[in-house]
Formats: C-alpha cells, structure tokens, sequence
C-alpha cells in the first residue's frame, strides 16, 4: 500500500528526467516515522556530514555512487513514464526517486530513508 502511495506520488510530479550525464551532492537524509533501521544505522544516517561528498553521477544506463576517495558502487538503472527504478547493484528493489527536478533530487528507500540531493553538474 505505501509503495502505490509513493507511486501515485511519482506520477503526479512535474518532473525532468534526464539524468544521463548529470552528477549530485547529498545534502542531507531524513528517517521516515516507520523504517527497518536498527539504531546504529539511524545514528549513521542522522550524523551525516554533507562534506563528506556522497555523489551519484548518472550515465546512460549506469549510475555510479560514491564517498570521495572511496570505492565506486554502480547500479544499473532506468527510467520508465515518472519512476527511476534501479535494476540491478546495491540499490535494486531498496531506491527510488520520488522527486526530481533541474536542481534536486529526492531519493525514497524502502526501510524509511529519504536522500536528498541537489545538482552539481550538468
């Protein structure tokens, strides 16, 4: 039922879709009420230093996300009417992006962490 909702939600966004070539910034993350976490990864979450440089860069198919100086993890995605669904990579079946606009990016996971991006480069 919650993920009809978010659904619902995707398609009624005024969104842009092209992601192939762009790259963003996490800014910050937020708990949902209702999660899966255990308290070492609420802690983890909520302590977020945005200088860390959390980035995800979006190729054609690939979207490749990373700490700096840290190893890459890549995810295949796609982008199907409103919804970016990632396909195969960590991210599969736990992510999708729920609001995407020129500047910003709102990524939703299923145990109850919202990633909130903006834009970096193209």
């Amino acid at each position: 039922m919650k993920l009809l909702a978010v659904l619902l939600f995707v398609t009624a966004c005024d969104t842009q879709h092209i992601l192939n070539g762009s790259e963003w910034k996490t800014a910050k993350f937020s708990i949902d009420r209702n999660n899966y976490l255990s308290d070492l990864e609420k802690a983890v979450y909520l302590s977020f230093d945005s200088s860390r440089k959390l980035q995800v860069k979006f190729g054609d198919s690939l979207a490749f996300i990373f700490v700096e100086g840290a190893v890459v993890d890549t995810s295949k995605y796609k982008v199907q009417s409103d919804t970016l669904f990632f396909t195969k990579g960590s991210y599969r079946d736990t992510s999708i992006i729920i609001k995407l606009t020129k500047d910003s990016l709102i990524e939703q996971r299923l145990a109850g962490v919202k990633t909130y991006s903006v834009r970096i480069g193209n």
